[in-house]
């Protein structure tokens, strides 16, 4: 993610790279990067490159973590029906949270999550100002064509995950 001392704020991370990859190996790839390096300004930099994707995979694992918490507490609830499909939706979140914490996404689902810590990544290092999601279109074709083709989603469900992002957004004028 370019950047740096004296950024403007107008960025359009590698999300794509994101998705290929996922945390792990770009964390991989920026610590190779720092033994390969013998300039001491390179080297600092790919280690905090490694520091701040280990940080976003911490956050990942709290909110994997958060979710199961809120499915058993959820599974004591008195309506049954309410109980179960929340508890449900819950514990595919803290599957979904766990899997992208450390590893590439497979589903539109997984990519949507991993996409939203990256971004809330970002805007916790810089404001969030003016950087850009870009043509999501693009790189999220691949994970909304896979699962429709597999019957995970239907174009609905699809269009309701894609949507739950920016109305986030819409809504977070900070994150602390």
């Amino acid at each position: 993610m370019n950047g740096g001392s004296g950024r403007n704020g107008h960025t359009l991370p590698a999300f794509d790279l994101l998705l290929t990859e996922g945390i792990g190996a770009l964390r991989g790839r920026a610590l190779a990067a720092a033994a390969a390096h013998t300039d001491v300004d390179r080297v600092t930099q790919c280690q905090a490159m490694a520091v701040a994707l280990e940080a976003v995979s911490a956050y990942a694992l709290r909110h994997a973590r958060l979710a199961r918490e809120l499915a058993a507490a959820d599974a004591r609830r008195p309506c049954a029906e309410t109980r179960a499909s929340r508890a449900a939706e819950l514990k595919e979140v803290g599957r979904v949270c766990e899997w992208v914490a450390h590893r590439a996404p497979g589903t539109l689902r997984e990519a949507l999550q991993l996409l939203w810590f990256a971004h809330l990544g970002i805007k916790l290092d810089d404001g969030g100002v003016g950087h850009s999601f870009g043509r999501f279109d693009q790189y999220l074709f691949p994970f909304y064509a896979a699962d429709l083709d597999a019957g995970r989603l239907t174009r609905d469900e699809a269009a309701e995950l894609i949507l739950q992002p920016y109305l986030a957004r819409m809504c977070s004028a900070r994150v602390s």
